[in-house]
């Protein structure tokens, strides 16, 4: 038995080639895992190609809004995915609407991408996100596991150092992320002091 690849864990590395405006090739994943992540980062600009176990994502030179975004059970867009693509239109051109359906508490990352540049309106379960030119670096929280991947992601689309505390979060959901990130490309050291 083989088990399947974490689509979240593949949404989360897509988000952070996108957000840098790069490019990432994936391997052994299941772009059909994917197809609503997907569909909104085209909808921002990316180019997207996709083969059996395979995608390929590059970022366009600026990030466009994405419309609405509504989490909601697979096939629907994951509610932990949602941290992630948040990140990601904090740096576009337009506007953003995410409405979270799944679960209460999903929003503990905004006050902390706000502490970044980031403006994000939010009220119940929805949130707008006007896109930013930049973001700055600034000591913010890892919330939960998915909204501390999605402030390192912001951290690394952001101009000047980004210090983020409470990894444990992080920890739980990916493994040697920090190491992964620095492969691609990413300036990234983890200090355990």
């Amino acid at each position: 038995h083989s088990i399947i690849p974490d689509r979240i864990v593949a949404g989360t590395y897509l988000g952070a080639a996108v957000l840098t405006g790069g490019m990432v090739e994936l391997t052994d994943v299941k772009p059909a895992h994917l197809l609503s992540t997907l569909a909104f980062l085209s909808n921002a600009g990316c180019m997207i190609e996709t083969d059996i176990n395979k995608i390929l994502c590059v970022a366009p030179k600026r990030l466009v809004g994405m419309g609405t975004l509504k989490t909601g059970p697979y096939p629907g867009l994951p509610t932990d995915i949602q941290s992630i693509l948040m990140a990601v239109a904090t740096k576009t051109t337009g506007t953003s609407t995410f409405i979270e359906n799944i679960f209460d508490g999903r929003y503990r990352h905004i006050p902390e991408l706000r502490k970044m540049g980031a403006e994000i309106m939010q009220e119940g379960k929805i949130a707008v996100v006007t896109g930013v030119d930049h973001l700055h670096g600034a000591k913010v929280a890892s919330t939960d596991l998915r909204g501390g991947a999605a402030m390192v992601i912001a951290a690394l689309g952001a101009q000047g150092e980004s210090v983020i505390t409470k990894l444990s979060h992080i920890d739980r959901g990916y493994e040697n992320f920090e190491g992964n990130l620095s492969a691609l490309g990413a300036k990234i050291t983890r200090n355990e002091k």
